[in-house]
């Protein structure tokens, strides 16, 4: 059902922000230049109703600081595409209110650029307080105590939460109180459309304050969803054509002995062109495709943009088919089976769209991120960093301040690095954060001195420092290698695994190469938890080399290194590996004869070898 985002002054849609070319301005002189066209384009929610008849409105998700609503876009009264609508929760503080900006105008640099993989922002708009009841009326609440007066934002200096405000009778109410008061806006005087009835106690708070709302292109499919189902659509599809699916053995990789590759090798000349093979180089293929484009994503943003996400994660990264026929293509299935591989083959079938910035930090970084337990307890914790995972600990030592200086407590040495932050957990405002800007040692006791910039707590004597860790483009690329694996692996249980695993090589000087790699029992685990049986050495090294920082093969010197190179580097090693694929299922069956008729001719000279061999000693016994 279709209900129009009301004013409570008309029934007219909400009309759309600058992003939609809208224009309050009267109409021009004749003669006068014109700078902007005028367009009708407004929003509406898209609303269901349960058994009982009770309106709500169709709701995405939901994350920590905002949730989305499916929408639509109009233009002059006609419906033209399905959006979505991200509002910030009613309980959200200013704090939160603040990050959404930051979004916003990273949301606004990004479109206007033409973003790479990220999610298209159509227009920002500004939503006054909106209730949607039961009866699928939406409205601007009035003062519950019956003032006849819309209530308004208000915001208090030493509120941590805006509030709405009645100027009649000075009735408020706090956006840190609205789970528990909600109710008052609900029902009659704060609305008027039903004050009986089994309505008149229903409805949903759409925005709670006056806010911006984010309008973005509608992604309903998050990468958590594909992985999910992706298989089983897959074997269906297999099964169309009458073949029986058939999971590949454990072959032989890159890093594995040689007599093993040796026995991989021949059976490969008689198993690699056949149907079930190039079906799983298939499915590997549209794998390695999708962590193209996530690539692609973050050496973009890390590059020409200098953004770093900071929440890169399942949950935010959409997946949306290449074209508006690929669905329609998927189910009515290729004639045969080589139509459907040759389909699969020739072009990407899926796209990658980075979503939700709100964390998000360019040029300088900042210490924005979630509260601990938020992150630590939640789908995206096998794709946080080990800085993100720590970051933020009590310093249980003391440390004496001297000037811009202090000497570091020895077992503070192996956590500290320039860029983080010593702050004092009763400064809530942060204006005694002191920031490490050098550390160098001390050439007369060997000590470790810690430089700083910022002002001193004011009584540094009484002291409880934190240690808070900024995270830069080292986590993003530490949580796209979580990302590739979980693409690969399909189960997330996989890659809490690999998260352990990369935390074991911190303390093993293990080289990240397959025939080093290859004689460590975890690593084998974790290599043959992909289901597709090949490039797998490939694969791992390269997933290892973005998680593991400090070795001669990473591409990641330390945490805190800030540049490009390393996402641009993990681009072009990525592409690599796809196009080897592509061009081993599309040369298969021309190298597989090649092969054939070469092991065929080998047996055939050793055979002719072995029968001259017999017969030269079988004359030499018979003369002798």
């Amino acid at each position: 059902m279709l209900t129009l985002v009301q004013t409570p002054e008309s029934t007219q849609p909400i009309p759309g922000g600058q992003g939609a070319g809208a224009s309050s301005t009267p109409r021009s002189a004749p003669g006068a230049a014109l700078n902007a066209v005028q367009a009708n384009v407004s929003y509406q929610f898209l609303t269901t109703r349960d058994a009982t008849g009770l309106c709500s409105p169709i709701e995405l998700g939901r994350g920590k600081f905002a949730k989305v609503y499916k929408g639509m876009q109009l233009s002059a009264g006609q419906n033209v595409r399905f959006v979505a609508i991200k509002v910030l929760h009613d309980f959200a503080q200013l704090s939160e209110e603040r990050l959404f900006s930051q979004e916003i105008k990273l949301l606004k640099e990004m479109t206007t650029d033409a973003g790479v993989n990220v999610v298209c922002t159509l227009d920002i708009i500004q939503l006054e307080p909106m209730v949607l009841c039961g009866c699928g009326t939406i409205y601007h609440p009035a003062c519950p105590r019956g003032c006849n007066t819309l209530l308004r934002r208000k915001d208090i200096a030493t509120e941590s939460h805006p509030s709405l405000h009645c100027k009649e009778c000075g009735y408020e109410l706090s956006g840190r109180y609205i789970n528990g008061q909600f109710f008052e806006l609900l029902q009659y005087p704060a609305k008027r459309c039903c004050q009986q009835g089994p309505t008149a106690r229903s409805g949903r708070i759409l925005n709670f304050v006056d806010r911006e709302a984010v309008v973005m292109e509608l992604l309903e499919v998050s990468l958590v969803e594909f992985v999910g189902r992706r298989r089983s659509e897959l074997q269906a599809l297999w099964a169309r054509y009458g073949q029986p699916w058939v999971e590949l053995d454990t072959r032989a990789q890159r890093g594995d002995p040689w007599h093993r590759r040796a026995f991989t090798w021949i059976d490969d000349v008689w198993r690699q062109d056949r149907s079930h093979t190039l079906f799983h180089k298939a499915i590997l293929l549209e794998k390695v495709r999708l962590m193209v484009e996530l690539a692609e994503s973050v050496a973009w943003l890390h590059g020409e943009k200098t953004i770093v996400h900071k929440d890169l994660a399942p949950d935010n990264l959409m997946i949306t088919p290449a074209s508006a026929t690929t669905a329609e293509r998927q189910r009515e299935g290729a004639s045969d089976l080589r139509e459907a591989l040759d389909d699969m083959i020739s072009s990407p079938r899926f796209h990658v769209r980075v979503i939700d910035f709100g964390l998000s930090d360019k040029d300088e970084l900042t210490r924005s991120w979630y509260e601990d337990e938020v992150a630590g307890g939640s789908i995206k914790h096998p794709f946080l960093s080990p800085e993100a995972c720590r970051r933020k600990f009590r310093i249980a030592q003391r440390i004496t301040l001297d000037g811009d200086r202090f000497r570091v407590p020895k077992p503070l040495a192996a956590d500290l690095m320039d860029t983080d932050i010593l702050a004092d957990e009763r400064d809530p405002r942060h204006d005694h954060d002191l920031e490490i800007i050098r550390i160098e040692r001390d050439p007369s006791s060997g000590e470790l001195i810690a430089c700083f910039r910022g002002e001193p707590p004011l009584d540094p004597n009484n002291q409880q420092f934190d240690l808070v860790r900024r995270l830069g483009e080292a986590h993003d690329l530490y949580a796209v290698g979580a990302l590739f694996y979980f693409i690969l692996t399909e189960q997330q249980q996989d890659v809490e695994a690999l998260g352990k695993f990369v935390g074991s090589l911190e303390d093993v000087p293990l080289p990240l190469t397959p025939s080093h790699l290859a004689k460590n029992d975890h690593y084998v685990k974790r290599r043959n938890a992909i289901p597709e049986k090949f490039w797998q050495d490939e694969l791992m090294v390269l997933i290892l080399r973005a998680m593991v920082r400090g070795r001669p093969e990473s591409l990641k010197a330390s945490r805190i290194a800030r540049d490009p190179t390393a996402a641009r580097q993990l681009l072009r090693e990525t592409k690599k590996i796809c196009n080897g694929i592509q061009q081993e299922i599309l040369s298969a069956q021309r190298v597989a004869k090649l092969q054939r008729t070469l092991l065929l001719g080998a047996a055939g000279a050793l055979g002719l070898v072995i029968f001259l061999v017999a017969t030269l000693v079988a004359m030499t016994r018979h003369h002798g």
